[in-house]
């Protein structure tokens, strides 16, 4: 597995820090649901069934990601 060296939602473009749209999007979805009161452990679930990546050769989420 790819270590991640930045963080969820960003990418280098030629040289620069860029928003990755989708993780950016899945970022709001998970302080949205955060804040709303849901479990860190039913948050990585429902990312886990979005089959939103977080590793370039994975779509399973922890709730210590």
């Amino acid at each position: 597995m790819k270590k991640r060296y930045l963080p969820f939602g960003y990418q280098i473009t030629d040289g620069k820090t860029t928003i990755v749209q989708e993780e950016a999007e899945a970022v709001q979805y998970i302080f949205e649901e955060y804040t709303a009161g849901k479990s860190l452990r039913k948050i990585a679930e429902n990312m886990t069934a979005r089959k939103t990546p977080y590793h370039e050769d994975s779509s399973k989420w922890n709730r210590t990601w």
